[in-house]
């Protein structure tokens, strides 16, 4: 799997928290929550479950996040990253950073059977992409080019997308 806007780190965040101690679920899930990420329960604990027995937990979220890319999100997902009404506004700015599936991108500059995979980032390309969190899908332009993206990316590719502006959902 593929996740771009994010450099790869480590989150590690303490075992003990307001003198109570946390569950190694709710550690993971914490950590992940920090990434901006969210998966369902039962799709944790069959992701640590498959971790080698013994890991650190940082070594245990590396592996949940290397599978988390490979996964879809509509199969995994914990909550909703975009508000409600992401799909419906006129106008409006989302704050915050939303990890989001690629389903679909296509260069719309460029007639159907003109559409070439790998067009370079250009003032003649027009990216479309159809985005997913899981639970609901928008549709995102590029309207700068990005050379990050490319209409080759495969579906599944998972996007960090921070503070868009939203226009007729």
């Amino acid at each position: 799997g593929h996740l771009l806007g994010v450099k790869h780190h480590r989150c590690l965040l303490s075992q003990r928290r307001g003198g109570r101690m946390l569950t190694p679920y709710a550690a993971l899930e914490a950590d992940l929550a920090a990434l901006g990420l969210s998966v369902r329960g039962d799709w944790l604990s069959a992701s640590v479950s498959s971790a080698r027995v013994g890991s650190s937990q940082a070594v245990v979220l590396e592996h949940v996040v290397v599978q988390l890319l490979a996964a879809d999100l509509r199969t995994c997902a914990g909550r909703p990253s975009l508000p409600a009404f992401a799909e419906s506004a006129t106008k409006a700015r989302l704050h915050g950073a939303f990890v989001l599936q690629l389903d679909d991108l296509v260069d719309v500059a460029r007639k159907r059977d003109e559409r070439e995979p790998n067009t370079p980032a250009g003032k003649h390309r027009l990216l479309m992409a159809r985005l997913t969190d899981g639970f609901s899908a928008v549709s995102a332009i590029e309207y700068e080019p990005l050379r990050e993206l490319s209409s080759s990316l495969p579906p599944g590719t998972k996007l960090l997308v921070v503070n868009p502006v939203v226009r007729r959902g």
